[in-house]
């Protein structure tokens, strides 16, 4: 008697899933990026709704129309913007301006240590200049390229810098100014007047939570890069405001933007002082200073509530830098912190946002 097999149907569902699950992340991280000029701008108004809401909740409450206080906030966020703009504009130029030949000098004092095989390299070209003693083959001529410098290109990506910028904060004004509409339209989702107050409870807890988050974040890298400006201050290295800035925007980053900020700082050491002890007092002091935050300061006014596991924040600042670029990297530890305590808050996704607790 023939026994006939019959096929395996959960195996080969299993695997179409699979297969269909992964082109599915494959079309969302394609969207993401294709759709960054539209998308970015938005996620960045998105945190900053999270970050200013409650000021426009308070305003509200005496009195102040939410439209009134969304424009006051996003009019103080661009008085903001210009002031340091103004402040940093100059510092930033002359960095720009004389930075390249600064390394060029800063690689020249490096090539006094003689690498092995220099000498083999010169008695090469002796040997091919002894085989063309006829002269027939004609020298190559040097050929000058002029490439624009680094001062030229941050000002010909400064226009669409400044349309992402109005981009944002139109969409920080409307999501600050329709926070009470949105609260609104949530009610219609619960089906029993119990459900609506769960509803509009989980979504309060969610956005508060996330906003303390991002205020003693903001705070705290704010203080760091105060510490680090005072630093070079006291060590006379040039604009320590600028280098206090760029530390404060990079530790919004984690390990990837300290590990930036420190290579900058060894470099601006390396061209402000000739001793090599001296260089590395500003990137040292520096690492110091974000190590303490990264292990004591962060965890201990922040607790384990918003805490993830630091290869959780590694793939999310690599995955979203990739995407969006540099300021994709800066916001990906706040997205991925607004996820982590969206996901907790429902019983069935609460085991993702445990895997990526720390």
């Amino acid at each position: 008697m023939e026994i006939v097999s019959k096929p395996r149907v959960g195996k080969a569902y299993d695997v179409r899933s699979i297969s269909l699950s992964t082109l599915a992340v494959l079309a969302v991280l394609y969207t993401l990026h294709f759709a960054q000029a539209v998308l970015l701008p938005f996620a960045v108004a998105l945190l900053l709704n999270l970050l200013f809401a409650p000021l426009v909740r308070r305003l509200n409450r005496v009195g102040i129309p939410a439209t009134v206080s969304a424009g006051a906030v996003v009019l103080l966020l661009v008085s903001t913007l210009l002031l340091g703009g103004a402040l940093l504009l100059e510092p930033a130029k002359e960095w720009l301006r004389h930075a390249p030949t600064s390394v060029r000098q800063l690689a020249l004092e490096f090539e006094q240590v003689k690498h092995p095989l220099e000498g083999i390299n010169e008695l090469s070209e002796e040997v091919g200049e002894m085989a063309d003693l006829d002269g027939r083959k004609p020298k190559p001529q040097a050929v000058e390229i002029n490439t624009p410098s680094a001062l030229d290109r941050v000002m010909k990506a400064a226009p669409s810098v400044f349309a992402s910028l109005v981009v944002t904060f139109l969409y920080t004004f409307f999501l600050l100014a329709g926070n009470n509409e949105l609260s609104r339209r949530l009610l219609s989702f619960g089906k029993s007047w119990e459900a609506k107050r769960r509803l509009i409870r989980i979504s309060r807890e969610i956005h508060g939570e996330i906003s303390r988050h991002l205020r003693t974040v903001t705070l705290i890298n704010i203080g760091l890069g105060v510490s680090v400006g005072l630093v070079l201050w006291s060590l006379e290295i040039p604009n320590p405001s600028l280098w206090g800035t760029m530390v404060a925007i990079l530790n919004f980053a984690p390990y990837v933007g300290a590990l930036v900020g420190a290579t900058v700082l060894a470099v601006v050491g390396a061209i402000t002082f000739a001793n090599l002890v001296d260089a590395l007092i500003a990137p040292g002091i520096f690492l110091a200073l974000t190590s303490l935050e990264g292990l004591l300061i962060t965890p201990l006014i922040l607790g384990r509530r918003l805490t993830l596991s630091p290869l959780m924040v590694f793939l999310s600042v690599i995955v979203w830098g990739w995407l969006w670029g540099v300021v994709g990297a800066l916001i990906a530890v706040p997205l991925m912190s607004a996820l982590k305590v969206t996901l907790a808050h429902s019983r069935n996704t609460r085991p993702l946002a445990n895997i990526m607790e720390s």
